[in-house]
């Protein structure tokens, strides 16, 4: 098992011409599962460092992509340069996978998504339900429905669900960094996180494939949820949500609690900086995957 990781950066160009990076760190074996992960919304992928030599450490290869819009991204929001869900899911993470495939081209490969990736993830799936993906990972990650909070949170996220689109379409971007919401962002992004807290539903703006809400009931990707105890952003109820919209896909959820592991603190945004706990859960249940993707004999 690896002890160290040394990180590698791999330049990812989608089919719009816009251009990012993907950070790798890999363990011992070439051959060993990939996960590749997506970021949380406003997250640039250094700040998953850590996350990635606990992978590696774990035997685990890993890559991390940089959102379109931030990092080592070509294009910034602005009025004149717009994108959504789609382009996350159709363009940037099929470029993405094909740059982890070239890098590892023995490896079975898994997505980790942490919020807005989990959704853009598991929408990559609904576009491609046969995709050979062997196992997707949710951390912290679900369909952001207001009715999924108990009041008074609820009338807030319904509000934030309206405001913040209107003032995306107002000064063309979403000034997440003013608003303590995220980083500055696309005004589709936005908006369609938006109409997730207000309907429950996928409705990306731009999509060019079938419903996703009923194309992800065809997905039969094993599926790890995992929740986080005092989680504001994403409660228990709000992955296992997400998760119920692929209902031919084996699910195991793990639910963390800091406290009970003795561990550091962590929230929404803070888990990749203390993984440990989260990493060996993700390595057994990896282990515990045969070659197609399946629950092997003897696992949970």
């Amino acid at each position: 098992m690896n002890t160290t990781s040394t990180r590698e950066s791999v330049r990812v160009e989608s089919p719009d011409g816009a251009t990012t990076t993907i950070t790798i760190a890999a363990a011992a074996d070439p051959a060993a599962p990939v996960v590749l992960c997506l970021p949380a919304m406003g997250i640039e992928a250094r700040f998953y460092g850590p996350l990635l030599d606990a992978l590696a450490k774990a035997g685990l290869n890993a890559a991390v992509l940089e959102l379109r819009g931030l990092g080592t991204s070509s294009v910034r929001p602005s009025r004149r340069v717009d994108f959504g869900y789609a382009t996350l899911a159709q363009l940037d993470l099929p470029a993405a996978i094909r740059a982890t495939r070239a890098r590892f081209p023995s490896a079975r490969l898994h997505l980790l998504g942490h919020s807005l990736g989990g959704q853009v993830a598991t929408l990559h799936l609904a576009a491609h339900p046969d995709a050979d993906v062997r196992g997707l990972v949710l951390v912290a990650s679900g369909i952001p429905w207001h009715r999924l909070w108990p009041l008074p949170m609820r009338l807030v996220v319904r509000a934030i669900a309206w405001l913040f689109p209107f003032v995306g379409r107002l000064l063309g971007h979403f000034p997440g960094k003013r608003l303590a919401f995220a980083g500055d962002e696309a005004r589709t992004v936005i908006a369609d996180w938006g109409h997730l807290a207000r309907t429950g539903r996928f409705a990306p703006r731009g999509w060019d494939g079938p419903d996703p809400e009923v194309a992800l009931q065809a997905v039969e990707v094993p599926v790890l949820g995992v929740s986080l105890e005092d989680d504001l952003y994403t409660p228990a109820p709000v992955v296992d949500f997400m998760i119920a919209k692929m209902t031919a896909a084996p699910v195991e959820r793990f639910h963390y609690d800091y406290r009970a592991h003795g561990a550091p603190p962590v929230d929404h945004v803070r888990w990749p900086r203390h993984p440990r706990v989260i990493v060996e859960r993700i390595a057994a249940w990896i282990a515990g995957l045969d070659g197609a993707g399946r629950v092997a004999a003897g696992g949970d």
